[in-house]
């Protein structure tokens, strides 16, 4: 769909005829109060194209205005089919030419109720231009407007709004569509047989729906007490103020204009709409949306639940997804992105390349179990709120060294970046450089991905993940805490010592524990201050501290001997040799021919029947 804005639309407004509008007399034609163009309405209604003056009104009963029943009628023709109706100075206008009564009296917002275009087998447009002055009680639940296109294929209806904020609904019965334009509960203009729909609003705060609601026009048309949600393809145009916006179901042009506006989405899908956010910090709204959404700022028609087809421009910087699982990426500005409920995929898009400090993102998870990419180069600082759930924040695509503390400070990601991963991210993955990963003081999961990495669990139960393959020689150190090294996803052979030592953090100053020995052959990780080992599917060697371990073998014939501590001991798959050592043990050999042996301690429990030295 393309985007076409009123301001791209130059038209020259046909001279409205004598003998088919002759309420509108040559007398006193007034200067339009808000200038003949102006930014906020982007519809041009310069008097210089407006043509010649209009003549008086005819007589009552006939084309013009009715004084018994304070109508104003106005038929087009095929010549005169472009008309603009204002009211300046509560003086009834239209093409800027004051509209009289028989007797050349002013006819205005007390003497006129309800206004009446008919159109033409052509193409019409009739626009109402709230800019001039409001309506009076023209707008009421006693008045209202009522225009009829007739026939032609490109008939168009359009909106110029004031200054002042306002409050426009549209709606439809299914047949005809509907429109409050002063901001109470009943419809203000009944259109029929249009085609088109424009509505450029002014400089307020404004708030536009094309959803319907509660609206009541059964003063324009029998029995319509409510509206739905409009059909037919809208154009929006915000101005100045910061806009709320919502389209209707239709295939709508969205431009927020200046300020910053928030572009809503309905619950479902309503139509494949393009959104420019303009001028100003802009958001897309889809929070009332329960699928699952898919949004990327990319300039193309690709956003929005599946076959939506949306296009969220560039222009807008900010996107709030629904309860849905959605994946929503930023672009190459400042962006600040919310997954809402639901597990979702955020990334900040491609860093801006000629100046990073343009394109500071935050990302905010809400709830559920959510991922955040920090993309594959460094920017100038992202934030990482993750929220409730379980939450990843992954640098994998990254092959520079990464320094990363999970300890709400700006000083993450790689040299200079100041990035801030918040304290309610569960888990970081780093990239393929030699990364230092620091936990909170939550149970964290630190996955240092390829280099030589170290990673300090800091307070807390943490959880260290190898690779499927050797990823480096690593130096895992659990702190505080009971924390688990998971070798799971290996099917080579390991080898694991664990040890303790007073130090914490880092590889330095851990006594008897600085040998670089655990893992697959050659793979050289160092395990410091962990008491749970997960191991793969291969014959592995594992011995415990003298902390009390639990030492899980996996698939593989095993051999296992849990230290001192009181050691929990699961051989797991295939024939296992498992010693408990001191203290009293708990020994589970598993599936396949065991070897159990409870060594030191008097409580050791062994529950396979090859046993020694258990005592229960």
């Amino acid at each position: 769909m393309k985007l076409f804005f009123l301001r791209a639309l130059p038209r020259t407004l046909s001279v409205l005829s004598v003998a088919l509008l002759g309420a509108c007399a040559n007398t006193a034609e007034p200067t339009p109060t808000t200038g003949d163009k102006t930014p906020d309405s982007n519809i041009d209604l310069n008097t210089s194209e407006l043509g010649s003056v209009l003549a008086s009104c005819s007589t009552a009963g006939s084309s013009g205005y009715d004084s018994v029943t304070k109508t104003l009628t106005l038929d087009l023709t095929a010549s005169v089919s472009s008309v603009v109706i204002a009211v300046p100075n509560k003086t009834i206008a239209v093409n800027h030419n004051p509209c009289v009564d028989s007797a050349g009296a002013a006819l205005t917002t007390t003497s006129v109720k309800k206004i009446v275009v008919n159109g033409t087998a052509n193409d019409d447009e009739v626009i109402i231009d709230l800019a001039q002055g409001s309506f009076g009680a023209i707008f009421s639940a006693t008045g209202g407007v009522t225009v009829d296109m007739a026939g032609g294929t490109g008939d168009a209806f359009k909106v110029r709004g004031g200054d002042a904020a306002e409050k426009i609904t549209a709606g439809t019965d299914s047949t005809d569509d509907f429109f409050e334009l002063s901001g109470d509960k009943f419809a203000d203009v009944i259109v029929s047989n249009a085609e088109a729909y424009t509505f450029a609003l002014g400089g307020g705060a404004d708030v536009f729906t094309g959803q319907g609601g509660a609206i009541s026009a059964s003063h324009l048309k029998d029995g319509v007490t409510s509206l739905t949600a409009i059909t037919a393809d809208l154009t929006i145009n915000g101005g100045d103020g910061a806009d709320t916006l919502t389209g209707g179901d239709g295939d709508d042009t969205i431009n927020g204009g200046e300020g910053n506006d928030t572009i809503k989405s309905a619950a479902n899908d309503d139509g494949s709409d393009v959104v420019e956010g303009d001028g100003g910090v802009d958001t897309m709204d889809y929070s009332a949306r329960t699928g699952d959404l898919t949004v990327t700022l990319d300039d193309t028609a690709n956003d929005g639940l599946s076959g939506e087809a949306d296009n969220i421009k560039v222009s807008v910087e900010n996107v709030t997804g629904g309860s849905g699982d959605d994946a929503i990426t930023g672009s190459d500005v400042s962006n600040t992105l919310k997954g809402g409920d639901g597990d979702d995929t955020l990334n900040g898009g491609a860093g801006n390349s000629s100046d990073c400090t343009l394109d500071v993102d935050v990302l905010d998870g809400g709830n559920g179990d959510d991922t955040f990419s920090a993309g594959a180069a460094a920017d100038c600082g992202d934030t990482y709120v993750c929220g409730a759930g379980s939450d990843v924040v992954t640098y994998g695509s990254r092959t520079n060294p990464l320094v990363i503390d999970i300890d709400n400070t700006a000083d993450d990601g790689e040299a200079s970046e100041l990035d801030n991963v918040k304290t309610d991210c569960e888990k970081v993955i780093g990239g393929s450089g030699d990364d230092t990963i620091t936990g909170s003081t939550a149970a964290d999961i630190l996955d240092g991905g390829d280099g030589d990495d170290t990673l300090n669990g800091g307070a807390g139960d943490d959880t260290f993940i190898a690779g499927a393959a050797d990823d480096g020689g690593d130096v895992m150190n659990g702190g505080a805490g009971v924390d688990t090294v998971d070798y799971s996803a290996r099917t080579g052979d390991l080898t694991i010592t664990l040890c303790i030592a007073s130090n914490v953090t880092g590889d330095s100053d851990v006594g008897d524990c600085a040998t670089h020995n655990d893992g697959l052959a050659s793979e050289e990780d160092q395990i410091i201050n962990c008491e749970h080992i997960i191991a793969g599917d291969g014959a592995d060697d594992i011995t415990g501290a003298s902390s009390a371990d639990t030492l899980e073998g996996g698939a593989g014939d095993d051999i296992i001997d849990g230290g001192g501590g009181a050691d929990n001991i699961f051989g797991d798959d295939d024939d296992d040799t498992l010693t408990g050592g001191d203290g009293d043990d708990y020994i589970d050999g598993g599936a396949g021919t065991n070897t159990a042996d409870g060594e030191g301690g008097d409580g050791d429990i062994c529950t396979q029947a090859t046993a020694s030295n258990c005592e229960l």
